[in-house]
């Protein structure tokens, strides 16, 4: 049996792979299908567009815009979208490890380049 998702009109099987939980609806499935929600979820979280996020995804080439690994070998098959906390500002996508590297080292230049040179010097 299929469900029709009440934002793209496209035709899905009525399961959880295609839409999420939701306890409050009669078929315990959210009206949304995935792929809509996480493009509304985008939309709400950083303000762009369907449009400017594959914008984004073209000019990275499907690749971690620091350490270049392909999207398809990132955690979840997908790139996490980047931004400055302050400004909110986005500035590209990224894997996972180098999104999380940016938030430990808390945005700031100065400790990854202090972390640079601790390797540097383990090297010797």
């Amino acid at each position: 049996m299929n469900k029709v998702c009440t934002k793209c009109k496209r035709k899905y099987p009525r399961s959880s792979e295609f839409f999420p939980r939701d306890k409050r609806k009669s078929d315990g499935l959210n009206s949304h299908c995935k792929v809509c929600r996480s493009l509304y979820q985008i939309y709400r979280m950083y303000n762009i567009t369907p449009e400017e996020y594959n914008k984004l995804l073209i000019e990275a080439n499907n690749h971690c815009m620091i350490c270049g690994k392909h999207k398809k070998d990132a955690l979840y098959k997908k790139l996490c979208i980047d931004h400055d906390h302050k400004t909110g500002r986005v500035r590209g996508l990224l894997c996972n490890r180098c999104n999380n590297m940016l938030g430990m080292a808390a945005d700031n230049p100065l400790i990854l380049l202090k972390g640079i040179e601790y390797l540097k010097r383990g090297k010797a």
